[in-house]
């Protein structure tokens, strides 16, 4: 008898001095030294009237650790060392920066592992205290940096006497589930010490106290010279925050504030008005708020069944009326209470939610929970779902509660005959089928049924090119001519105005069947200031180089190859477009760097257009491709279809003397007349119009045949001035003519 009271008394005993925090007791206060413990008297008092076990330990003490053998040595920790900022020792394991044994490392894994931190810093902060609170996404202003507020601060005796770096901070959060302050109620809290900034980004972190409008961060020593400095040299106003608090996805919560005086003896024991919410009240608050002493959800008794009845099915059917119910309670200061929310919802998702509401709150009498519920009906779509809780409020643990539930379809017997939404698709159905007999009997009773087109007509050519050159008068030029190359033969044009290693080409072929031409794309902004010459992109086609001089050591690249490195390489040359064909296999493949798929291979074997803009665009493209649609559908001799699509790439519509070439009308016109061009920087100016024009015909016994036509004076004068027996005058026309044997043997056109 006399032991079972002993017990019964020893029982009651603990429970009297049993800690309020839902996370443990054992908390760890780290300090620079153990003489400073004497400026926390009244901290230390807050603690243990909540029965928390107290350890204190400096920053350099061999035995400071909140973990060990992966278990926490403590619940909670306080950090009062603001400027500890030990010599950085490079171990085996790990990079030491607070004692022997804890780093920035560790101190993620504490909190990783549940347990609960505060931080308190003032202007000495130290290089790795910034660098922990940088990992919970909160930046801290410099060392030496210190808010002055020269409207709301500590008064003294005399103005001289007056510290206007001790702030008087009014700008608090209206939290209630993390300040227990009455919103009417006045808020005093002194404050000295740093500010600091947080991350758009983070939804974990909640501010607590902010910078009032009056004040501003500055270096220690120059809060007298204020108004002498540039806006770029202070923060101010309530873009810094005081304190905030960050809550991990896992509930554990750690709490950042910028002064290490605030929570000292010497201004807790300042006094405030009268009922005034002050340094005591917060500080009280925010120690229960981070160490689960309220702010915390718990739910109970999740219930699901249908309506009208009260067993918990494992699943359910489409379309049956379901009732959810859950108990939510909330811990505040030691107890548990009925949690009142209006916005707490159930979502019932598959991998979208199908149903999305809010549920309703019940209230229990005598009851530390509230009770939420509603009625829905189930989506008709089968599958296996999840009835869902998702519950994030800043200042409340998460909740997350999750049921996963099967909704089955209805059985083959438990359909109805007819559909009532399938109405529609019936009479669909019938429609299609009646138009389906009306439109057959029309076309086989109909005269026109008996007509048979004739077969259109095959060219007797593998491939047909016919193209203009637009560019300025004064570039220098070399008509299209064999090129002096030892493994190849190519015969191209030559621009003659870059620098030697940069020539190239806008066209041209070689006797291994390729073929390549380029344009410039038409933007806004012609040419990058360090791009490379476009013209080598055709040049080194034609030669079986890769498209770019780094990659010059490769020989024999093969065109997929080619490809391949100019899609990753584009970008140093300006806008361009790029068309290869490889008569070998019959592939041709269209290439831009202003387009998300740089390189497409053109499947249509039929007519294709190109300018200076994307593949079958502009006006004028379509006009060209059906004059030469027309001009196909004849019977002409090779000399008579090399003239007819030279007379297609001379039109000039729109443009005549009444109507004078335009840079706007430019997409309009295939052949462009003469006129003085001038970009609006002045950067390219002179003469422009449409040069020359080219034909290239491959016929099926593998020779090619290519044909350059001046169109303008000056061309006239370069081609008929070149040293070729192949040059002959046609229509006031000088045209050179050459032709090559191809090394292929493929037959497709």
């Amino acid at each position: 008898m006399f032991s079972s009271v002993l017990l019964f008394t020893f029982l009651a005993l603990a429970t009297l001095i049993y800690s309020q925090s839902l996370t443990g007791d054992r908390i760890l206060i780290v300090l620079p030294s153990l003489n400073s413990k004497k400026n926390y008297s009244e901290l230390f008092k807050i603690l243990r009237d909540s029965n928390y076990k107290i350890s204190l330990k400096t920053n350099k003490d061999k035995e400071l650790k909140l973990v060990e053998f992966h278990e926490k040595t403590y619940d909670h920790a306080i950090f009062l060392c603001s400027d500890c900022n030990n010599v950085i020792t490079q171990s085996i394991y790990f990079v030491v920066e607070y004692g022997a044994f804890l780093n920035k490392d560790i101190i993620v894994d504490f909190v990783k592992a549940g347990g609960n931190l505060v931080f308190a810093f003032d202007e000495n902060i130290s290089a790795v205290n910034r660098r922990i609170a940088t990992e919970f996404g909160i930046k801290f202003q410099t060392k030496n940096s210190v808010l002055v507020d020269h409207t709301n601060y500590l008064q003294g005796d005399s103005q001289n006497n007056s510290d206007r770096s001790t702030i008087i901070a009014k700008n608090i959060s209206e939290n209630k589930y993390i300040l227990s302050r009455d919103q009417n109620t006045k808020t005093e809290i002194y404050y000295k010490g740093i500010g600091h900034t947080i991350s758009r980004e983070s939804q974990l972190i909640t501010p607590i106290l902010k910078n009032s409008i009056t004040a501003c961060s500055v270096k220690v020593g120059d809060n007298e010279n204020i108004k002498e400095k540039s806006s770029s040299d202070v923060l101010e106003g309530a873009n810094l925050n005081l304190i905030s608090v960050f809550q991990a996805k896992n509930n554990a919560r750690v709490a950042f504030l910028g002064s290490t005086e605030m929570i000292s003896d010497k201004f807790l024991t300042l006094k405030t008005s009268t009922n005034a919410y002050g340094n005591t009240n917060l500080l009280t608050d925010l120690i229960k708020w981070t160490f689960h002493e309220r702010g915390v959800l718990k739910a109970s008794e999740i219930s699901h069944h249908k309506t009208g009845e009260s067993e918990e099915l494992s699943n359910y059917q489409v379309k049956d009326e379901i009732e959810y119910s859950v108990k939510l309670s909330q811990y505040v200061d030691g107890k548990w209470e009925a949690f009142d929310a209006d916005d707490v919802q159930l979502e019932v998702r598959m991998i979208d939610p199908y149903i999305r509401t809010y549920l309703e709150r019940v209230d229990l009498e005598n009851s530390d929970s509230s009770l939420y519920k509603k009625n829905f009906i189930l989506p008709d779509k089968y599958g296996v779902f999840k009835f869902n809780i998702n519950y994030k409020r800043h200042g409340l643990s998460r909740l997350e509660l999750i049921k996963v539930i099967p909704i089955h379809p209805l059985r083959h017997d438990e359909f109805p005959r007819f559909l009532s939404q399938a109405y529609p698709y019936y009479t669909s159905s019938i429609l299609l089928l009646v138009g389906f007999l009306i439109f057959t009997a029309a076309g086989i009773f109909s005269s026109a049924f008996s007509k048979v087109s004739a077969p259109t007509k095959k060219l007797p050519y593998k491939f047909i090119f016919a193209g203009n050159r637009d560019e300025f008068f004064k570039r220098a030029t070399k008509p299209v001519s064999f090129w002096d190359t030892e493994n190849i033969k190519i015969l191209a044009p030559l621009d003659m105005d870059p620098p030697l290693e940069e020539r190239g080409t806008w066209l041209g072929l070689n006797e291994s069947g390729r073929i390549a031409f380029l344009t410039n794309f038409r933007e806004k902004s012609f040419t990058k200031a360090d791009a490379k010459s476009r013209g080598v992109l055709v040049k080194n086609y034609l030669s079986n180089m890769p498209p770019v001089i780094e990659d010059a050591e490769k020989e024999n690249v093969e065109t997929e190859e080619y490809l391949q490195i100019l899609s990753e390489k584009s970008e140093q040359f300006s806008g361009f477009n790029l068309v290869t064909v490889d008569l070998k296999t019959m592939k041709s493949h269209y290439v831009t760097n202003r387009n998300d798929e740089p390189v497409i291979e053109i499947t249509d074997t039929e007519l294709n257009g190109l300018s200076n803009s994307y593949l079958n665009c502009w006006p004028k493209v379509e006009e060209g491709k059906k004059m030469i649609e027309e001009i196909l559908e004849s019977s002409l001799t090779r000399d008579q279809l090399v003239e007819k699509l030279f007379d297609v790439l001379s039109n000039q519509d729109p443009f005549s003397e009444e109507n004078p070439p335009d840079v706007d009308q430019l997409v309009n016109a295939i052949n462009i007349p003469q006129f003085y061009f001038s970009s609006s920087k002045g950067k390219f100016e002179g003469y422009y119009g449409t040069r020359t024009s080219c034909v290239i015909l491959v016929d099926t016994e593998n020779i090619a045949h290519i044909y350059e036509r001046a169109q303008t004076p000056e061309m006239q004068n370069i081609i008929g001035e070149f040293d070729s027996e192949n040059i002959y005058h046609e229509n006031n026309n000088y045209t050179i003519e050459h032709k090559m044997d191809l090394n292929i043997n493929s037959n497709e056109s």
